[in-house]
């Protein structure tokens, strides 16, 4: 995930990165689902996000698919 000069580090980028190096792919990532599999990888994501892009939280959970700010903050509070 190194930023490119002519291509500014997204949230997309970071999630399609993340979906990769858990191996799956990213209608996954970004699925309602809440299983352990799909969690971790989506929290892992949403704090890379956060930590990388100057985007809001709003903006990471609309990405991730994520609906509750909650879950962008427990994310943060888990891997941070």
């Amino acid at each position: 995930l190194i930023e490119d000069d002519d291509k500014p580090l997204t949230v997309e980028t970071i999630m399609k990165g993340v979906a990769e190096h858990y191996g799956m792919k990213l209608a996954d990532l970004k699925a309602k689902r809440r299983t352990k599999e799909v969690a971790i990888p989506r929290q892992v994501a949403m704090y890379v996000a956060r930590e990388l892009t100057g985007s809001s939280l709003s903006e990471i959970g609309k990405a991730a698919a994520v609906t509750v700010v909650e879950c962008i903050v427990r994310g943060e509070s888990c891997i941070g």
